[in-house]
């Protein structure tokens, strides 16, 4: 049994007995011969199983299991060691199929993690996409109906400026030309909300014409008198070049921006009073708008807000000038910039490209 060529798995098999005499061997011609080893010697004393590994004269290194068995021989108990030589290869060849099934679920724990990480992804961005879609539908609506609104009050409320502006001039006394005067400054107010309903709630697009610097910058003085003739305001320009760009959109970045410092200036501490500079230059490459006022400042974290429509701190404002202001400014794929402190008044910057 123990020279059958078959056993794949096992180098050799040996018997000892306590003489260190081999007694049986799958190499028979081992038999009977006399092998000090001293693991053999070791199993013997304690009786019981030990483990190791040792290397062949052939180089190859085996997996040595002894261990003691009793055996009935002629009436007589005696005690033999058992020694099973096993080839390593079997268990090394699991060993590998172990750690390439360990890697085949690595590499699909991985591939599991990166499809749930881009699944999660895209369904983030289109629930983002949606909250979107919801959000213009809903100022579409809004814009719509103050489309309408801002219709139906326009031509009344010019009715009742122009009345009021009649009975202003030809008023008798000064107490009555006052009150017809804040009828007419009220009115004016409510034609600008009107206006920027009107911009806001239709669609957009720039219309470029070539004009003078010079000549806008005198127009908007004409404009900044209207709004506040007994504020200083201060309209300057720098190179005065023709440039190609859309006036009427520039006209109501200006008059959006102006109204909104003219509105911060009046909280001014400055003993000096309320001051507003607007800087309107022409550059090689870009229009440049500036618009500086000594007013309290716009907090850090109001600052990220101040261009979402509706967005407002003021008791009488519509939060619709600044978002009409980014709007026209994108549309010219300008870029704005705000530089304010608390206290130290607000500057913001403009640049259109005039390619």
């Amino acid at each position: 049994m123990l020279s059958r060529p078959r056993w794949d798995d096992v180098a050799y098999l040996a018997l000892y007995d306590q003489n260190l005499i081999i007694v049986l061997h799958s190499n028979p011609n081992l038999i009977g011969i006399y092998d000090e080893k001293p693991t053999i010697i070791e199993t013997f004393k304690t009786k019981h199983m030990s483990v190791h590994s040792e290397r062949l004269a052939t180089g190859e290194k085996v997996f040595i299991l002894d261990f003691p068995i009793t055996l009935h021989v002629e009436n007589e108990s005696k005690i033999y060691c058992l020694r099973v030589a096993l080839h390593p290869y079997p268990a090394e060849a699991i060993v590998r199929r172990a750690n390439f099934q360990l890697i085949l679920i690595g590499i699909s724990i991985v591939l599991l993690w990166g499809f749930t990480a881009f699944f999660l992804r895209f369904w983030l961005k289109a629930l983002r996409l949606e909250e979107e879609l919801r959000e213009k539908e809903k100022m579409a609506a809004l814009g719509e109906m103050a489309a309408v609104l801002a219709h139906e009050i326009r031509n009344p409320l010019s009715s009742i400026k122009g009345f009021a502006q009649v009975y202003q001039e030809t008023a008798e006394s000064e107490e009555e030309r006052e009150d017809f005067s804040i009828i007419v400054n009220e009115a004016t107010r409510l034609e600008r909300l009107t206006t920027n309903l009107l911009i806001y709630s239709k669609p957009l697009s720039i219309r470029p014409e070539p004009f003078s610097v010079k000549e806008f910058v005198s127009e908007l003085k004409k404009e900044a008198e209207l709004l506040t003739p007994d504020k200083n305001v201060k309209i300057t320009f720098q190179r005065a070049q023709k440039v190609n760009l859309d006036k009427e959109a520039l006209r109501q970045i200006v008059l959006n921006l102006l109204q909104n410092a003219l509105d911060a200036a009046n909280h001014t501490s400055d003993p000096e009073g309320p001051k507003v500079d607007v800087m309107v230059s022409a550059h090689k490459n870009a229009l440049q708008l500036v618009v500086a006022d000594n007013g309290p400042g716009i907090p850090k974290d109001l600052q990220a807000k101040l261009f979402v429509p509706f967005f407002t701190t003021k008791t009488k404002g519509t939060g619709l000038g600044l978002a009409i202001v980014k709007r026209l400014t994108d549309l010219m794929n300008g870029k704005i910039k705000i530089d304010s402190d608390k206290g130290k008044g607000t500057r913001i910057t403009i640049e259109i490209p005039l390619n």
